[in-house]
């Protein structure tokens, strides 16, 4: 949800909002990594969920 909303403020207003509140140094890379990392997360976790059903 983070990763979506970020993009949309960067989409509309033209403003990175992490780079903004963090800067454009490695503390803004690990978030980024951070939203990436979990976005997997939630994709995996969804797939599995979906397998578990269909057994």
């Amino acid at each position: 949800m983070l990763g979506g909303l970020a993009w949309g403020v960067m989409g509309l207003l033209e403003l990175n909002p992490i780079a903004a509140i963090f800067g454009e140094g490695i503390v803004a890379r690990i978030i980024y990594h951070l939203i990436g990392l979990s976005a997997l997360y939630v994709i995996f976790r969804k797939q599995f969920r979906r397998a578990e059903h269909h057994e």
